[in-house]
């Protein structure tokens, strides 16, 4: 507030307030100001963060190494990673790229935290080591508390002028367990009712793959076997050895 903004003159051993229609002097003391650098913007609410996948974590980790801890993330699963590697991911899925350029901190977050990723892990790691470093992640750079798991955001309403920047979102939240059954612990912990959360700043990260390309072939009502998708571990594994398998696709 400039209102409040006070210069105090040195003089000698005592300082005299300056007074409004006076030349700044040489040497003043500024009080009513935090910092002379320029502050960031104080949202009335919370940043919103749907989807705590890579992408989310990601953005969570960004905020929070600028010392912006007024966040709030949610998700359908109940643990950080999202859709792509809690579900649609099967047991066998391996990265397509080496871990060192794939974890979360890749950058110069890597040269400034001294956090390196864990070692041991494989260089194209698969499944559970993709999880284990995306947990790993979300504990180091102190984002769970932020987290609100097993959280669908089921609707959102705009609140005021859509172009004014005192506008805000308003999220309805519901219970959600997508990803694997819940330990006793877990479904204790769960929001049983629908909630509000007031956001000021949204960002959503839904994920790829959550709607599978399902073909129905001529023929597969008489076909007799097992026909299934490479995808959210529906592939039956420890059936295949000795069976003739087709497979249809190239990715």
């Amino acid at each position: 507030d400039p209102e409040q903004i006070t210069l105090l003159e040195k003089r000698g051993c005592t300082t005299r307030k300056q007074l409004g229609c006076e030349e700044v002097a040489s040497v003043v003391i500024v009080k009513g100001i935090e910092s002379f650098t320029p502050g960031c913007h104080r949202w009335p609410h919370p940043t919103g963060i749907i989807g705590c996948g890579y992408q989310g974590i990601k953005t969570a980790i960004m905020y929070a190494k600028s010392g912006d801890h007024n966040i709030v993330v949610f998700d359908r699963n109940m643990q950080v990673g999202g859709y792509c590697w809690i579900s649609a991911a099967n047991q066998h899925s391996k990265l397509q790229t080496e871990i060192g350029s794939f974890h979360v901190w890749w950058g110069q977050d890597l040269v400034t935290d001294n956090c390196q990723y864990p070692s041991g892990w494989n260089t194209w790691a698969g499944k559970n080591e993709v999880l284990q470093h995306f947990q790993y992640a979300a504990e180091r750079y102190g984002i769970l508390p932020h987290v609100h798991l097993g959280s669908d955001v089921a609707e959102l309403d705009v609140v005021g002028d859509r172009n004014q920047e005192s506008r805000f979102y308003k999220l309805t939240v519901t219970p959600a367990c997508e990803g694997r059954a819940l330990t006793e612990v877990e479904r204790a912990n769960m929001e049983e009712e629908e909630r509000h959360i007031n956001v000021s700043v949204l960002y959503n990260y839904p994920g790829s793959m959550t709607r599978n390309r399902i073909i129905d072939y001529p023929g597969e009502d008489v076909f007799g076997g097992s026909i299934a998708y490479g995808m959210n571990d529906d592939c039956p594994y420890s059936e295949l050895p000795g069976k003739n398998v087709a497979i249809l696709g190239n990715g």
